[in-house]
């Protein structure tokens, strides 16, 4: 603990790893905060309240990073980010009434992300609930569709269980955002709370998926001839894309993920599908239809996974950590409840048990050949795209070599949603990124792009979104600036909200309600904060100004890099979806 922390040292733990039976005592947050930060926690993000609070006592407790911001809804979008990256709880830290309800929006994205996010925050008075009590607010009817448990902290002594108890619901099962309403009474009273020592923080547990469904999981893997993994978040939640990317392997099945299992392949092996569903690109499209059996890992399977693919003529293995996962969208022959890498490892040695003789050996040698030729006629015909063809596509490509090393963190626009096909964005496997999930809120972006720095201060962080979406989060830039974040954002400009403004055109409705009649002038707020801007508009600006936007980054300012576009430059996926100049219908 820093000095001045309410809470006295650690007392010696006895051999069983359990507190001694004298407690230490403090008041409510230096208990929370302390608690937290044993229970593996180690970023907590928040507006500062009225009166000191958690944000206060974590910035007094070792071990705890602390990141004050200006908006709700943006700490809630920083604490997702910070959570799918770090693969542990982060805190969020609220108080009553608008405060609260400002987060929500985060926290729909969060619990759609699967994030581990432990939300804390006050209620009002006892006294006053039911009577009007000032920002009374029902805080469990309201979060009920965004967090996974509500719990309530009416007493002192229910503090520390509460909040160990949040950052195990927070990462087991399916990861996602947890509730703490700590009461007005317990938070405001100086009468001491009893704090005990924890001697391990909170842990995912894992399991192991039935040995006779691995086995008859084995057997259908056998009879593919045309097999496919397709891999989703909670592989990377798992931390088993290494295990995963074995199995592929070793099965000679081709490869893809969803938008958040993304980083679990190298996209550029040519047996590599990339992206599926909205996000597939032709012609990778005919070869996907002729998959035979899939093994869906880590993915709920959710709609944009499934767009223009019809998974029910396929046989399915799913694999996934929660049950609920199975049959919601499509029925599975079989499933596998466990953990991603244990599943993975369990199927690896069935799959070596079988022995050197197991049948459609050379037709899955011929398939994978088959989608290396798929690969490479995408392949070539990206590489001949040129800037005046396509600005998004020339930018984009250029990104993995000029931030090798960076984080990037993406929105869902009409634009900058190439970012997900891959002949246009191609990554190597463990490149770290963050994008909204199946919400896709707009604005997501520039508060996580916070969040990513936070928990990755060594890297440069890369933030692609559409104007709309910059301009929904731009009260952000001046927490970004204060952080000394490594912010590089490029911003598709194209003076409006392109989707509603494609889609609007596509059903011949009038579009100029989307379009922007008075811009943000996003130069302007970047340089006042100390950032720097360009405007690439040729492919001879592009790699000099991406590389100044480096290099002002690098020293800790912000850096803008606008890119104007037209609603033409759309991407091939959404065009074969929504069956526009001459593609596949829908």
């Amino acid at each position: 603990m820093k000095e001045g922390s309410a809470i006295s040292a650690p007392r010696p733990l006895t051999d069983s790893g359990t507190a001694s039976p004298e407690a230490e005592t403090a008041t409510c947050w230096p208990v929370a905060a302390r608690t937290l930060r044993e229970a593996g926690c180690e970023v907590v993000i928040g507006l500062p309240a009225d009166e000191p609070g958690l944000l206060d006592a974590a910035a007094s407790t070792d071990g705890l990073t602390t990141v004050p911001v200006r908006d709700q809804r943006a700490g809630a979008c920083a604490a997702v980010a910070a959570a799918m990256l770090t693969r542990r709880p982060v805190v969020l830290a609220l108080t009553t009434g608008p405060a609260f309800t400002n987060a929500l929006t985060g926290l729909l994205e969060g619990m759609s992300l699967g994030a581990p996010v432990i939300v804390v925050t006050t209620r009002i008075a006892a006294n006053e609930i039911g009577r009007g009590g000032f920002q009374e607010t029902d805080h469990r009817s309201l979060a009920q569709s965004v967090v996974k448990d509500h719990l309530v902290v009416a007493t002192g002594d229910a503090l520390q269980w509460a909040l160990r108890r949040a950052a195990h619901l927070a990462l087991n099962g399916r990861p996602g955002p947890v509730l703490v309403e700590i009461s007005a009474e317990t938070a405001a009273s100086t009468d001491a709370i009893a704090c005990t020592s924890y001697a391990a923080p909170v842990r995912a547990l894992r399991s192991h998926p039935d040995p006779d469904d691995v086995a008859a999981a084995a057997a259908v893997m056998a009879q593919a001839r045309r097999p496919l993994v397709l891999a989703g978040g909670g592989v990377r939640a798992a931390g088993a894309a290494e295990s995963v990317r074995a199995l592929a392997t070793e099965w000679g099945a081709a490869t893809a993920t969803t938008a958040s299992g993304r980083g679990t392949f190298d996209e550029r092996d040519p047996h590599c599908f990339g992206l599926v569903g909205l996000y597939a690109t032709p012609p990778l499209t005919t070869a996907l239809a002729e998959v035979d059996v899939v093994l869906a890992i880590g993915t709920a399977l959710e709609e944009t996974v499934r767009m223009g693919w019809d998974l029910d003529r396929v046989r399915l293995i799913h694999a996934d950590v929660d049950a609920s996962a199975f049959h919601r969208a499509v029925p599975a022959e079989i499933t596998l409840l466990g953990d991603a890498g244990l599943s993975a490892g369990a199927l690896r040695t069935a799959w070596a048990g079988q022995g050197d003789g197991i049948a459609g050996q050379d037709a899955r040698t011929e398939w994978r050949s088959t989608v290396a030729a798929a690969r490479r006629a995408l392949d070539a015909d990206a590489s001949t795209v040129t800037f005046a063809e396509s600005p998004t596509r020339a930018v984009l490509r250029v990104l993995p070599e000029l931030f090798p090393d960076a984080v990037l963190v993406q929105e869902n626009g009409l634009h900058d949603i190439w970012g997900y096909h891959i002949s246009a964005l191609t990554l190597p496997a463990g490149f770290p990124l963050v994008g909204p999930g199946e919400q896709t809120m707009m604005g997501f972006g520039l508060p996580a792009a916070i969040g990513a720095a936070v928990t990755r201060p060594g890297s440069p962080v890369v933030l692609v979104c559409g104007d709309g979406a910059f301009a929904m989060s731009a009260n952000t830039l001046p927490t970004a600036a204060e952080l000394g974040c490594r912010l590089v954002m490029v911003v598709f400009d194209n003076r409006g909200f392109g989707w509603p403004r494609f889609l609007r055109r596509q059903e011949g409705h009038p579009s100029t309600q989307a379009d922007f009649r008075t811009p943000l002038p996003m130069a302007a707020l970047v340089e006042a904060v100390g950032g720097v801007t360009a405007t690439v508009t040729d492919e001879q600006s592009l790699r000099s100004a991406l590389k100044a936007a480096r290099a002002a980054a690098d020293a800790g300012r912000p850096a803008l890099v606008v890119v104007p576009v037209d609603d033409d430059d759309v991407p091939v996926g959404i065009r074969r979806i929504c069956g526009t100049e001459g593609a596949e219908p829908c």
